[in-house]
Parts: C-alpha cells; structure tokens; sequence
C-alpha cells in the first residue's frame, strides 16, 4: 500500500542518515589518529584510519560533553564558554592518542591548557578563519582546509605536551 511505502522510505532514510553520522564519526577519528601519528613523526598507514574505531562510544561521549561544557559557559554570560572552549579544545587529541576515557581526556586537555589558553584561542580563532574561507569557496576548499587545520592542530598539541613535559623536568 502506498502508505507503507512511505514509512519504508522513511525508515531508509533515518537509517542511512544514522550510518552516515557513524561513518563520519570513525573516519573523523581516523584523521584525528593519522594526524597524530604525522605530528609524532610516525610512519601512517591506510589501516590507522580504522585503529581508533573501539574508542567509538568514548569519543561520542567526550564530543557531547566537550560540547555541553562550551555550550554551558556560552549561556553564563558567553566569556565562561570560550574560555572552557580553550581549556578543553585538545579532549578528543587526547582521547585518541592516549586512548584514555572521557573523564580523563578532559583532565587532560585541561592540563596540556594551563597558561597556554589565550594562545590556543588564537589559534582556534585561526583555524575557523581559515575553515571558513574554505566554505566560502563553493565547500571544496574545506577538504583542504580542514585536515591541514587538524594537522595544525595536531603540532600545537604535540608543542603543548613538550612545553608541559619541560615544566615537570
């Protein structure tokens, strides 16, 4: 009946509208741990796309709350929000690299943050700018500019565990 027929293509619809915020999930983790392995001087191969895939619920979990916590200080008079965006911009690094759980990735994050916040602000700042120009050029551009941004992001990350790692020397 063609009422039936059309709660099958809705259903086929929300299903491949899940499948594909999953696929986009794994595959943003896989760029996250090739350009980990790129900032660390370590040989990528095409299979470190897929290594990071049983942090799958940890790295949704981790998003979600980084998220909150932004989203939370953006409602306490916004100053609170960026601040925190700062603080725990490097979670899903962390996550990812450490292959640490969530709670432990924010700690983290917050810690590699310390007296380096205004600086990784800057550099967010720069990054948006630069993902941004990428949209403006009809979104092809930002399949160049986003995994260079990560890559950047990836170096400032691997400078903040030196900085910290020289601190506690």
């Amino acid at each position: 009946s063609p009422q039936y027929v059309g709660i099958q293509n809705q259903s086929i619809a929300v299903l491949s509208s899940v499948l594909s915020a999953i696929a986009q999930v794994i595959l943003g983790m896989g760029l996250l741990r090739v350009v980990l392995k790129i900032s660390a001087g370590t040989p990528i191969a095409f299979d470190d796309v897929f290594l990071s895939t049983h942090m799958f619920f940890p790295y949704i979990g981790a998003s979600i709350l980084y998220g909150l916590i932004v989203f939370g200080g953006l409602l306490l008079l916004v100053v609170p929000g960026i601040l925190w965006l700062g603080t725990y911009a490097f979670t899903q690094y962390v996550l990812i690299d450490k292959e640490t759980g969530v709670f432990a990735s924010l700690a983290e994050a917050k810690r590699l943050s310390r007296g380096a916040r205004r600086h990784i602000l800057l550099f967010l700042g720069a990054t948006a700018i630069v993902n941004f120009a990428g949209i403006m050029f009809f979104f092809i551009g930002i399949l160049i500019t986003v995994p260079i941004s990560a890559l950047a992001t990836a170096y400032v990350y691997r400078a903040l565990q030196r900085r910290l790692a020289a601190q506690e020397v």
